[in-house]
């Protein structure tokens, strides 16, 4: 019996810290959370499920362990999708990019009117929000995570 306990009380411990690098996918539930934690919010305007520019930052940065670990402990995520131009529907991304919740017309929507807000004109579009940056600072995608890494340290000094 105290073994069942200690073993639930690990994998619960655990279920805990294994979402913490994990991306939001509602705007004011990320802000909220940036805000009571006191961390910068990085914001995705993405498509990855046909955005090759997208699917290749998610697997060269976004999906890496130095990245995820730096997440983790540094932000909050927020990855707002979009579906191929000219479509008003998105279709479920690959497997290993496959969002938690599917996507609805009216999340969509709200997407839509974020980016519009942000004045997103391509994908993918990263900002960083934080006191420090003295409102959204755009974020160049690049190729490794220590170099996503140096960037986004750059913008919040």
């Amino acid at each position: 019996m105290i073994r069942r306990l200690i073993l639930l009380a690990a994998l619960l411990a655990t279920l805990g810290t294994a979402r913490a690098d994990e991306w939001l996918t509602d705007y004011k539930e990320a802000v909220t959370k940036a805000a009571e934690e006191k961390k910068p919010l990085l914001i995705n305007f993405t498509g990855t499920n046909w955005c090759p520019p997208c699917i290749q930052l998610e697997k060269r940065v976004f999906s890496r362990k130095e990245f995820k670990e730096y997440a983790a402990k540094n932000l909050v995520l927020l990855k707002l999708e979009f579906p191929p131009p000219g479509q008003t529907e998105l279709a479920p991304p690959p497997a290993p990019l496959r969002a938690a919740e599917p996507m609805t017309m009216e999340k969509l929507q709200e997407n839509v009117l974020l980016a519009e807000q942000y004045r997103v004109e391509g994908y993918p579009t990263l900002l960083l929000i934080s006191p420090k940056t003295k409102g959204p600072a755009r974020i160049t995608p690049t190729s490794t995570p220590g170099a996503f890494i140096e960037s986004l340290e750059e913008r919040l000094k």
